[in-house]
């Protein structure tokens, strides 16, 4: 997902000091190492290793020799977030490079392993750790919380995703507030959850020890997702791909998906409506302002919140 750590690798492979640094100099020229990570020298290494050779590539073939799975590797970083989560008091946690790489991708590795009961045991930490998911929104991590949601949504049925689908809601409906306030909100917008909800639950015993609201409302919230102005916004539209809204003098694009902002077009005078059609190639996205003037753009040049890279 992104260059690993030295350290990372020497422990959950098991090397020691003499081993780490026979493999370091056997694979320099392939893996150079800066930083304290490894890198991959070129993208045709991956090609020749893996056999997934892409178009262009100057590797017609995989190497005869050697075998790499994905989905193996996937397995051993599945298996070292678990025990990393394991291991640590993440309300004292201690905020290093390691740390920062199990909260953004921990759970697709455990997605990505090709494994039943990592995939299941992804979706329940997703869906139930608040203590984790406090730490990722204190690191600036919001859109990673969609982004994991719908790598869940690719190994997992409807009824295995159900509680993870009531913890993205609830990240979505206060989607403004966490931005805003991040992890030191969670417990207080966890508390005003039904009783029977998921991430109410979760709080376990710390829900006995806060005052108990009577007459708290008991039904869930039907709105999914919160986006915030500073201006009034006066205009909105809807496709299968993008949420967009017209507020004072800008046009703003989100991914419907993940909820991400992925376009900000700016304008010179107060947005008057916008409208958008979608089609194979992209569609046009197109808005009126108060001046008079009509913009019309390509909406196939936005960039999608979510893709897969492959190293």
């Amino acid at each position: 997902m992104e260059p690993l750590a030295v350290t990372m690798v020497e422990l959950l492979l098991g090397w020691s000091p003499e081993k780490s640094e026979r493999v370091r100099e056997a694979t320099a020229l392939l893996f150079p190492e800066r930083d304290g990570k490894f890198h991959v020298f070129h993208k045709t290494v991956v090609d020749w290793l893996t056999g997934e050779v892409s178009n262009g590539s100057s590797v017609s073939a995989q190497s005869e020799e050697f075998n790499v799975r994905r989905h193996l590797g996937h397995r051993s970083l599945a298996n070292g977030f678990l025990a990393w989560l394991e291991t640590v008091e993440l309300n004292d946690v201690k905020l290093d490079e390691v740390t920062l790489y199990w909260l953004r991708h921990g759970i697709v590795h455990l997605c990505r392993s090709t494994e039943s009961e990592l995939a299941a045991k992804a979706a329940q930490i997703y869906a139930t750790n608040l203590v984790l998911l406090k730490l990722r929104l204190n690191n600036g991590l919001l859109k990673t919380l969609a982004t994991d949601f719908l790598e869940l949504q690719r190994c997992l049925n409807t009824n295995e995703l159900k509680d993870a689908l009531q913890m993205k809601v609830f990240v979505g409906k206060y989607r403004d507030v966490l931005q805003r306030e991040r992890g030191a909100a969670v417990m207080q917008l966890a508390f005003q959850q039904p009783d029977d909800s998921v991430v109410f639950q979760s709080l376990g015993h710390t829900s006995d020890r806060l005052l108990k609201w009577r007459n708290k409302p008991q039904e869930a919230d039907p709105c999914i997702t919160t986006f915030a102005h500073s201006s009034a916004v006066c205009a909105l539209a809807v496709t299968q791909k993008y949420i967009v809204s017209g507020a004072g003098q800008n046009v703003y694009v989100y991914d419907a998906l993940t909820e991400e902002l992925v376009e900000e077009l700016e304008g010179k005078s107060n947005v008057s409506s916008v409208a958008m059609t979608e089609q194979n190639d992209g569609g046009l996205l197109v808005a009126g302002y108060e001046d008079g003037t009509i913009k019309v753009w390509d909406a196939g040049a936005f960039v999608s919140s979510f893709v897969l890279l492959a190293f």
